[in-house]
Order: structure tokens, then C-alpha cells, then sequence
């Protein structure tokens, strides 16, 4: 990479280019598509004539060149007049098909393996998106190396079986607004040769209003929506609902009796009212995920808040370590924690219905408490017994205070009880329950690679491959 922006150094600096607003059309036909270039670009692909003066100004050959770009991968490689950015398209074969037949959801899992291609170069994902492109879909992820003297912004896509990287480089610190409006540009007008083959129709399904029959709230879900059976170990949760539109999607929904769990004793001296959302903190939720505090925010929904969470959930498949970026929001009332969990965040392309199911939410006026909940059990000993981890304010070594502070005097007593407990509920809820169901999606992922297997998967590296491979395409480990 850095022999080929020195060769274009040495062009542009005898024969600096003007800036033009337009732009000039490249065949790739190794890769399958078209491309615009803004025309201040000085670019050079694999179809560069040999007699191209940009060679022999660079007094190199383009067989020189060429020998670089196939090393790497590379099909077109630009640099901008200032030669502080550089443009690079590259691609490789891919054992998935395409991009556009994976739901965000899906491919927000597979953003985990992208992302470790980064670290083993050195470089770190701060920030990853899905992006809609007019033929396929995109990764988006922008990055930076640990020096911090390169940053970028790449779009990932696979195309009829080939991987491609859209990339924009930056060398003189950070991307600006400017550059990162550049290469969306150059991802949005490419215009691949072969039209995507759309699959099976979604199943099409109306909206509806769902009633919790212990609780009486309702909220309503958006149509393409459809309640699913919840698995025996979801005893914290009380209904899932999936996208009909996007593999892997869902939406999860719980109450949970708070003050019922807690003992008369531990109860003195405080009210079953006053168990609410200003009994906590958000320095409180953040210890009882054992998240960072900047992962945790107030959030408001038809006039009620909750606390927002940021969460990640992985799990290993098959040898292949996966990730997915949850978003979670509790509400306390009366004693009760209600619970919404989302598979994804709010870069999700479904995350407005989330957002609209939030809005519509009616909780009951008045307090009601099952018979069976009358007397206070005691708290489980594999709950009481729980240390109350420690949270990134004020240092690593912070610990949960002696009383968490609360609105009442009262409630002061009773408040290190409450975490210890939504501690142990929560650490069932999320981490039992939605890493069961991220395990289940990744599972349903890697169905959808084809044709792989158990037997089909590297053994050295766990990279998925084609029944018929011979060798990991990935890290060469002969796989017969």
C-alpha cells in the first residue's frame, strides 16, 4: 500500500490535477460492477494501459503494480490532489452469497469476525452500521490504527460470492464530514452487473395489541410482527415477538415481582410504592450489568422514563466467536420491573417499531398482586449470596455504596437488598435467556451459509467453507 501512494505522490506532484465536481466511470469487471470517481482522483485499476504516463512518470511498469494489487487483493486504488486520503476497492472470494439475503440482524452478527480482520491488522472498530445499498447491503464500519495515524471508513458488502471492501483512508487525522460524504457517494452509484435474485416472500402479518394477563399492560406491535412460544427456561420473561421481515430480529418482554422476593424483614421500613424508578440510579443498573455507566441512559416513551441499555451478547458457534449489540429498557413501578429488549440498537432498520411499541405502552393505575405473591418468600440463597460488582465511575475499583441514594429516607435500607436481587434477575433474564436466544440466531446464521456443516468448517481457524473445499481459503489448513 504505501509503494503504491508513493508512486502516486511522485505523479501529482508533477502534474497536479484541478478540483471538479465531476466524475469519471471505471468497469471493474473482475468485480462486476461500475463506479464513478470524483475526477480529482488520480486513479489507476487493473485495466491501466501499460502506456498510462502515470507509470512511467513513477518510473516503475504497471507488471510492477499489478504484482502489488493482486498480493493485496486490490482492483482499484485512487488518491486524492492533497494526498492526505486514498480510495481502495478490494475483493476476494467469499463462501456466502450475498449481503441482501441476510436480515441486519443477521448481519450484525457477522460484524464479529469483520471486526477481528481489523484487529489482526492493527486496527480498531469504533462504530459499525448496516447500510442499505440500492442492490445489496453493506457493512459499515469506520476505524482507526492504534497509533492513530490512520483513520477509515470501509463498506463491506458480498456480492454473488465475492467479498468487497469500499474503503476511505485518511491521513491527516480524522475523517471529516466531506470524506465520509465521498465514499457514501461512490457506494451509492455503484451499479453492480448481475441483478440480485430476490428469495421467498416474507410471511405478511397485521399488527395487534398484546395484554400481559398477570399484569394487565397492553402495547401494540407493528404489523410483519407475530408473537412466538417462549422456551421453558424463560421464567423471567413472559412473551416474545419476531420479525416476519428480518431473520434473527425479535422483541422480548418480562415483569418480574421485585417486592415479593424480598423478605418482611428486609422489607422494614419501606413501602411496596415507594420500589420505583426512584429507588435507582443509573450508576445502580450499570453494577448490576456490570457495564460501563456511559451504557446506560434515561430514555422516555409516552411520558414514562426507563433506563436505557447498550449491551453486547456473545457466544461461540461452531469455533466462530459472534456478538450482537442488544438495547435494553427497565421501568420499576409499584414493586414490578418490566422489562423490553430489542435485538439490535437504534442503527437497526426495525428499530422504529421498537420505538412505536415503546410509545404505546399503558401500564396498570392501581397495584396488582397475584394471591399466590401475598407472603414474602425469602430471597433465593443463590441470589443473597451474590457480591455486587464493581462499575467503571470514579475508577475500576469502585464498589456498590452501602445505601443506594433514593428520593425517601425510607427506601435507603431496603435499596443494596433490591440490586442484590434485580442483580440476580437480570443476570438470568439477559444473560441466560438472550444469550440463549443470540446462540439460537447464530445457529440460524450459519444455516443460511450454504453449504455448510460441522464437517465443512476449518478446524484450525473455524472459518465456514463449501462442502466441496479442499483447503480453508482463509488461513490455507488443508480441511481433507
Amino acid at each position: 500500500m504505501k509503494k503504491t501512494i508513493l508512486f502516486f505522490l511522485i505523479v501529482l506532484l508533477a502534474f497536479p490535477f484541478p478540483v471538479s465536481a465531476e466524475s469519471n466511470i471505471y468497469d471493474l469487471d473482475e468485480m462486476g460492477l461500475q463506479v464513478a470517481i470524483p475526477s480529482e482522483f488520480s486513479v489507476i485499476t487493473r485495466d491501466t494501459s501499460a502506456s498510462d504516463p502515470i507509470f512511467s512518470n513513477c518510473r516503475t511498469t504497471k507488471s510492477a503494480v499489478i504484482d502489488q494489487f493482486e498480493a493485496s487483493g486490490i482492483y482499484l486504488n485512487a488518491i486524492s490532489p492533497s494526498f492526505t486520503e486514498e480510495i481502495v476497492f478490494t475483493m476476494t472470494e467469499s463462501s456466502l452469497d450475498n449481503f441482501a439475503a441476510l436480515s441486519d440482524t443477521m448481519l450484525n452478527i457477522t460484524i464479529t469476525s469483520l471486526k477481528d480482520q481489523f484487529s489482526a491488522y492493527g486496527f480498531n472498530v469504533s462504530k459499525h452500521e448496516v447500510y442499505h445499498h440500492a442492490q445489496t447491503k453493506f457493512v459499515k464500519m469506520y476505524f482507526s490504527d492504534s497509533a492513530n495515524t490512520v483513520h477509515g471508513l470501509q463498506y463491506s458488502t458480498v456480492y454473488c460470492g465475492k467479498a468487497m471492501n469500499f474503503t476511505m483512508r485518511s491521513y491527516s487525522g480524522s475523517l471529516s464530514s466531506e470524506q465520509e460524504a465521498t465514499i457514501q457517494q461512490i457506494v451509492d452509484c455503484i451499479l453492480f452487473d448481475s441483478p440480485f435474485s430476490a428469495s421467498t416472500p416474507t410471511e405478511q402479518t397485521d399488527g395487534f395489541v398484546y395484554t400481559d394477563p398477570q399484569r394487565e399492560v397492553t402495547f401494540c406491535l407493528s404489523s410483519s410482527w407475530k408473537e412466538e412460544p417462549l422456551s421453558k427456561d424463560r421464567q423471567f420473561l413472559d412473551a416474545k415477538f419476531i420479525s416476519t421481515q428480518d431473520t434473527g430480529c425479535s422483541i422480548l418482554y418480562g415483569s418480574t415481582d421485585i417486592w415479593s422476593q424480598m423478605s418482611v424483614a428486609e422489607r422494614s421500613g419501606s413501602s411496596r410504592e415507594e420500589m420505583n424508578n426512584s429507588a435507582f440510579t443509573r450508576l445502580d443498573i450499570a453494577q448490576a450489568f456490570d457495564i460501563p455507566l456511559s451504557d446506560v441512559s434515561i430514555a422516555s416513551y409516552n411520558g414514562v422514563e426507563y433506563f436505557a441499555i447498550q449491551a453486547n451478547v456473545s457466544s461461540n458457534v461452531y469455533g466462530l466467536d459472534l456478538s450482537l449489540d442488544m438495547t435494553q429498557l427497565l421501568y420499576f413501578d409499584d414493586g414490578w420491573m418490566y422489562t423490553f429488549q430489542f435485538s439490535g440498537t437504534d442503527t437497526h432498520i426495525l428499530y422504529s417499531d421498537f420505538e412505536a411499541l415503546l410509545e404505546s405502552v399503558e401500564y396498570p393505575a392501581v397495584s396488582i398482586i397475584p394471591e399466590a405473591t401475598a407472603t414474602a418468600p425469602t430471597i433465593p440463597e443463590t441470589i443473597a449470596t451474590v457480591a455486587p460488582p464493581s462499575v467503571t465511575e470514579g475508577g475500576a475499583d469502585s464498589k456498590l455504596p452501602e445505601a443506594v441514594p433514593a428520593q425517601t429516607k425510607s427506601s435507603d435500607s431496603s435499596s443494596p437488598v433490591l440490586i442484590l436481587i434485580i442483580l440476580g434477575i437480570l443476570a438470568i433474564a439477559f444473560v441466560a435467556v438472550i444469550l440463549h436466544r443470540a446462540k439460537a440466531a447464530n445457529a440460524e446464521f450459519l444455516d443460511d451459509v450454504p453449504p455448510v456443516s460441522n464437517a465443512t468448517v476449518c478446524k484450525n481457524c473455524g472459518q465456514p467453507l463449501p462442502s466441496d473445499s479442499a483447503f480453508c481459503h482463509k488461513c490455507g489448513t488443508k480441511i481433507y
